[in-house]
């Protein structure tokens, strides 16, 4: 190893640097710490031996010096004093020092330490490459979220719909890199517009890939299979499409994941919306002239129990109606003290935007989340569908 020696004394200096040579090291000489810092600053060297008491510049100074500079975690320093007072000792240590040598000199002593020395800067150097590996291994892995990131919002819908009475508009924050709600809508034929909002348990990669699959799911021949038949009521429909996702998203791992979901299909023809909800938040309806009112008797969610049942709801959606699906993350959201931010708070945002349009009223919801959370950063995600029959249709 290179070891930088300082000392003032030349005797005690050669001493040491002899000593040193002798054990196999590389040594350099400074005789003051001024010199031993101008060393440092044009090649660092990982371990310094210096004498504690010296003119202009002592042992501490040098310390201080190094622990303030880029090579403060690269640079390991045995102080050499006589002053062996616990107070002493704890200067040193405050000023820098990684260990000490006692004067007069005891080779076995100055030996023993070096060892220790060499053994702490290996486990140093281990640590940092094991930190450099991690920082790499992180920004591959975050590379990879942010690109599933993307992958995931380029499945959100646009806000427009192809349908001329119909308006939607939405909100969508992410807890995390990649998240477990997801919602879309899509024609059903000319007359038929089907919705829905989902929201996985849990966070992370796993429910984001389920979220993605049951989307998948919704947007393949099974879904198309199970709601096009015409000879069935639209509300057994939307029950059987709740089952066969129940049944298909089953998951018997120790983990189990499961998410909770309402699905909708608005018919222009009866001026109606006929949905199906499991386990998820109640949507919120609110007619012209009439009070905010909480939909659906709650169900189960999607893939916890194999036989759950579920129930088509049909409800009359006439012109001015706003119906507004919430994910959990929007009621359960925690305020600087801990309170969640609740059912009342967003029923009465939801009123008092009533009159205002669909994208001031979601506009305000949302200054209201995040004013009440306090931060961007959210622990849930936050997603919000909400749907408007124009009032002139």
């Amino acid at each position: 190893m290179r070891i930088l020696v300082v000392d003032d004394l030349p005797m005690f200096r050669n001493l040491i640097g002899t000593l040193l040579s002798r054990w196999g090291h590389e040594v350099i000489l400074a005789e003051d710490s001024r010199q031993a810092w101008e060393y440092l600053k044009r090649d660092p060297i990982p371990m310094v031996v210096t004498d504690w008491i010296m003119p202009r510049m002592d042992g501490l100074q040098l310390c201080r010096r190094i622990r303030s500079s880029p090579l403060a975690d690269d640079t390991y320093v045995i102080l050499v004093t006589a002053r062996g007072t616990k107070t002493d000792l704890v200067e040193g240590l405050k000023a820098g020092a990684d260990d000490f040598v006692g004067k007069p000199l005891n080779q076995d002593e100055l030996r023993a330490r070096l060892r220790a020395g060499e053994r702490i800067m290996r486990l140093r150097a281990d640590l940092m490459e094991q930190n450099r590996r991690l920082e790499y291994a992180y920004s591959e892995i975050r590379g990879d979220l942010e690109a599933a990131a993307r992958v995931q919002r380029a499945l959100l819908p646009e806000d427009s719909t192809g349908f001329e009475t119909i308006h939607l508009h939405w909100l969508f924050h992410l807890a995390a890199f990649v998240a477990g709600d997801i919602f879309n809508y899509f024609p059903m034929g000319d007359d038929q517009m089907a919705f829905y909002q989902l929201d996985v348990s849990g966070h992370g990669v796993r429910s984001a890939l389920l979220s993605v699959s049951v989307s998948k799911f919704l947007a393949a021949d099974t879904c198309r299979t199970v709601m096009g038949l015409p000879e069935v009521p639209l509300e057994q429909r939307v029950a059987d499409l709740m089952t066969a996702l129940n049944r298909h998203f089953q998951d018997e791992t120790a983990d189990m994941l499961y998410f909770t979901m309402v699905f909708g299909v608005y018919d222009r023809t009866q001026e109606q919306i006929v949905y199906c909800q499991a386990g998820h938040p109640h949507p919120r309806l609110l007619l012209p002239g009439r009070p905010l009112e909480h939909l659906g008797r709650g169900g189960f969610p999607v893939g916890m129990l194999p036989d759950a049942e579920y129930e088509g709801r049909r409800i009359e959606f006439p012109p001015g109606a706003r119906l507004v699906l919430v994910s959990d993350g929007v009621l359960e959201c925690e305020s600087a003290t801990g309170g969640p931010f609740g059912d009342e708070a967003l029923d009465r945002l939801l009123e008092a935007g009533r009159d205002a349009s669909l994208e001031g009223s979601l506009a305000e919801l949302e200054r209201a989340i995040s004013a009440w959370r306090g931060t961007d950063a959210f622990e849930d995600d936050i997603s919000v569908l909400a749907l408007e029959r124009d009032v002139t249709a």
